[in-house]
C-alpha cells in the first residue's frame, strides 16, 4: 500500500484563463498545477518562511507572495529553451 501525501493549504488560487492554480502551505512551500498538463502532481518549490499570503498580478503572469518574515517576492514562470511563454 502507497501512502499518499495530505497537503494542508492556507491559500490556494486559480488564474482567470482557468489555466494555472497556486497553493501555499504552513510551512513555505509553493504548489502550481499547470492545468494543461497531464501530470496530476504539482510543482513545489521552498519559498523558505510560512507563506501569508498569495496574489496575481500583472494579468495573472505574476505570483505575488508574502511571507511571516516580512518578505514580499514576486514569482514569473520562465519558458524552456525552444518553448513559448503562455
Amino acid at each position: 500500500r502507497t501512502a499518499q501525501r495530505l497537503h494542508v493549504f492556507i491559500q490556494d488560487l486559480i488564474d482567470r484563463r482557468r489555466q494555472n492554480v497556486y497553493a501555499a502551505t504552513p510551512d513555505g512551500r509553493i504548489l502550481w498545477w499547470p492545468l494543461e498538463s497531464t501530470d496530476v502532481a504539482p510543482q513545489v518549490v521552498s519559498a523558505g518562511a510560512p507563506v501569508t499570503a498569495l496574489s496575481l498580478l500583472l494579468g495573472d503572469q505574476a505570483l505575488t507572495i508574502g511571507q511571516a518574515d516580512g518578505a514580499l517576492s514576486i514569482w514569473f514562470r520562465v519558458a524552456r529553451a525552444g518553448e513559448r511563454p503562455h
